[in-house]
Formats: C-alpha cells, structure tokens, sequence
C-alpha cells in the first residue's frame, strides 16, 4: 500500500505545481482584459466628437475582447481540470485508508428482486459499489452497475483483458475522469438524443445563402459609411432591416437557444473525452471494439463535435447585449447559426448515441481499472469447464480492512453445487 500512496503522493505534488502556474496565468489574463476595457473606454470618451472612430474603437474591443475571453475560459477549463486531478488522487489516498463512505453508495441501484446483489454487499452504506465506483457521469455509473449484476461468463477473459490495460494506466485514467467531471449535466443523455433524433428544422435551406449575402452588403455598407459615401440614416435603415429578418424568426431561434444552452458544457466536454480516445492506443480487443466506434477515415469524430460545441458557442454570444444588437443588425448571426445547428443534426445527430455510450463504456471500465491498480496482489478469475465450480487460494473479503481479514483457501465440486 504505501508504493501506492507514494504514487497519488506524487501525482498530487506534480499537479499542485501546475495549478498554481495557472493560477497566477488567469490573473495576468483578467488584469490585461480590464486594461483592455478602461484603454476602450477612454478612448471612446476622448473621441465622442468623431463617430466614425467611436465605432471603430468598439469594433475592436470586441473582437479583442471575444479573443482574451475564449483564451481566459481555456485557462479556466485547465485549472478546473487539475483541481478535479488533485481531488481523484486525494481521494484514492482517503480509500487505501478505509475511508470511502463519503463517496456515493449506489442506493438507488438497489433491487430486492435481483439473484444475488443484496447477499454480497454491492449496493449501500459500506458496499463495494461505494469502495470500487469512481464512475463521475451518470451513464457511466449505469454501466458499471449493470457490469455489477451481471450473471454470466460470457466475454468474462475479454474484460479482464480491457481491465487490465486500464489497470496500467493510472495517468490516463485520471485524466479522462478529471475532464468527465468537469461535464456539467443541465439535460439528461437520453432527453439529448430523444432531441437530436426528433428536432425538426425551421431555417429555410435558402438562408444559407441569404445571410452570407446580407453580410457582404453590411461589410459594403459600413465601409460605404466611413468613406463618407453613405449618412448615417442609411446605415440606421439597414440595422432595422437586419432586425426585421431575425426577429420573423426570433421566437423558434429563442426556443432553439434554450435548449441548445442546455447541452453546450456536455458536448465541449465529450468533445475533449474524444480527443483522449483518439489519441490513445489500445492492445485490449474489448477496448479497440469500442474505440473504433467513434474512430473516423475522413473527418475525426471529434472536430465533428468541436464544431458543434462551436457553433452552440456562437449562438449563445446572441445573450451580450451588444454583440447580439449588432450581429443580428449586420449579419443575422442567429439565423446563420441556427442553420449551421440544424445541418449538423441533421448530418450527425443519430451519430451521438453511440458516442456517448462509447465515453460511458471507459468511464465504468475506469473504475474496475482503478480497482486492479489499487489491488495488485488480486488475481484474475480463470473460466473453466474442470471439475470444480468454485476454487480459490488465499480468498478475502475485499471490503474488510487487509490487515484484518483473514484468508481462506476454498473449493466447491460440481456435486456439492
């Protein structure tokens, strides 16, 4: 035990470092956006008297500002990952001590009509649920627990053969949970996929076209005003127009925007899950199985899924008042953002399931690899059609403290059975 806290040791003074970099990075990021904002606002104090550069400064505070605020939440998603890495390696620590029945006990998974699950303590204050689940989405939970209630030995060497790999991979498992854990969860999986699968699109196929010219006339039409070849009430009349168009479509992008919000932190996060998945190479048949589902020739599964969380981003840039008056006046950035949601749907929305099933696979299977690296004196059970049912050497119960309990050697022959 103590080679094992030596390591969840280590991993914890590693990650502190790099916590308190990013610590100090996020401040330098939030000090540079206010200078940014006072050096805006004093210059568009001094410059009330010319329109033109008014605008011109608040155009570029803009896009500056959407520039430091996409880098500050990139810094944000790296210091909420490495205090999720300090707090899995802190709790490993807190189990190797017996100390785990602050962690979920799968109480809800109980079910008095199951063979066997209420003989052997798997659910419950104490049970091996709560001493072996590091599951952090609810899918993954799912499945651990069906892997719990299994009756059957079929496939039983091909996921101790995935368990094992996972077993040798303590980095990569930790990274994998940290970022699962950072999945905020407004909408439940199966509400997103009924969603995706049943949306009916309402942008018509020619808007595709008609906003991009809108946008190219706008450009024209700004650039028209500051050459002095247009007034200011030509450009007003313009702005009206933009408006008029969105808001004939105002009230379904609205409800479009609602529930896309709701979603938008789970596929940003599943999106970095893919990444992992991708990137990683597997010797396990179980675990290749599953990774091949969401491996793809031409574009990888998860650009397709960062450009999702994208554009969902980009809808919801619609909620900053000026960015949203403006982007709607000049390039009717909501419709060209809801059909840009639509196509992806429409092109990939029966894709999810199976994606997400896949990220809820290695989070279950997470946990049983966590379980073997934590226990490395546990064999692994061998199937056999030998005489005896049951033989074992040195059996204990795993959730008796280890310098407790005491081992017992144990048989049962078929005519005992």
């Amino acid at each position: 035990m103590q080679d094992l806290v030596a390591f969840y040791n280590n991993q914890i003074s590693i990650y502190s470092g790099e916590l308190s970099q990013v610590k100090k990075q996020l401040y330098t990021s939030s000090m540079f956006r206010l200078a940014v904002f006072c050096l805006a606002v004093i210059g568009v104090y001094f410059s009330m008297e010319n329109t033109r550069l008014v605008w011109a400064i608040i155009t570029i505070t803009i896009v500056l500002f959407i520039f430091l605020v996409s880098r500050h939440s990139d810094l944000e998603h790296k210091r909420d990952r490495l205090r999720a890495l300090l707090q899995i390696n802190t709790t490993e620590i807190e189990v190797l001590h017996r100390r785990f029945q602050n962690l979920p006990d799968g109480s809800a998974y109980k079910n008095p009509e199951h063979h066997f699950s209420q003989d052997i303590d798997l659910f419950g204050r104490g049970s091996f649920y709560q001493y072996a689940n590091r599951t952090v989405l609810k899918q993954g939970s799912d499945v651990f627990t069906t892997l719990l209630l299994e009756n059957s030995i079929e496939g039983i060497p091909a996921k101790q053969e995935a368990i094992k790999e996972l077993g040798q991979m303590p980095e990569w498992r930790q990274n994998f949970s940290a970022i699962a854990s950072l999945v905020k969860t407004e909408t439940p999986f199966n509400v997103i996929t009924k969603w995706l699968k049943r949306y009916q699109a309402f942008v018509p196929n020619y808007m595709r076209y008609f906003t991009l010219l809108f946008s190219l006339v706008s450009v024209a039409i700004i650039a028209m005003y500051f050459l002095d070849l247009l007034n200011g009430w030509g450009v007003i009349l313009w702005l009206l127009i933009g408006l008029g168009v969105t808001g004939t479509y105002l009230k379904k992008i609205n409800k479009l925007s609602a529930a896309t919000s709701k979603i938008q932190s789970t596929f940003h996060q599943y999106q970095k899950l893919i990444v992992v998945l991708e990137n990683t190479q597997f010797a396990a048949g179980l675990l290749n199985d599953q990774q091949a589902i969401v491996l793809r020739e031409k574009v990888k599964t998860s650009k397709i899924l960062e450009a999702f969380s994208k554009i969902l981003n980009a809808l919801d840039q619609r909620n900053n008042m000026v960015f949203g008056f403006l982007g709607n006046a000049f390039f009717l950035w909501d419709l060209q953002q809801s059909f840009k949601i639509e196509r992806w749907i429409q092109n990939h929305g029966k894709d999810v399931e199976s994606w997400f099933k896949v990220i809820a696979f290695f989070d279950a299977y997470n946990s049983l690899g966590n379980f073997a690296f934590n226990h490395p004196e546990y064999s692994f059970p061998k199937i056999s059609d030998e005489r005896s049912v049951l033989k074992s050497e040195e059996a204990g119960h795993p959730l008796l403290d280890p310098k407790k309990r005491i081992l017992n050697d144990f048989q049962i022959d078929k005519e005992q059975f």
